[in-house]
């Protein structure tokens, strides 16, 4: 799920169709999911923000992929 957060993002800073979601264990279960954003450079990890979606109605490789790029 890293991964793929990490490639929704990227696709949606380049301007890019969102990345298709992988076909790994779990992906399509339905669940919420929250994605943080750390500051890796000289922040020393400090939070940049954290969003997600609390309900479980949507499957986790979505959720995941379109809160990322919130």
């Amino acid at each position: 799920m890293l991964a793929l957060a990490r490639r929704a993002i990227a696709a949606a800073l380049a301007g890019n169709p969102a990345p298709e979601v992988p076909d790994i264990p779990g992906a399509r279960l339905c669940r919420g999911a929250f994605v943080t954003l750390e500051d890796r450079g000289g922040g020393g990890g400090a939070l940049r923000g954290c969003i997600g979606r609390v309900a479980g109605d949507r499957p986790l490789g979505e959720v995941v992929r379109a809160v990322a790029v919130a």
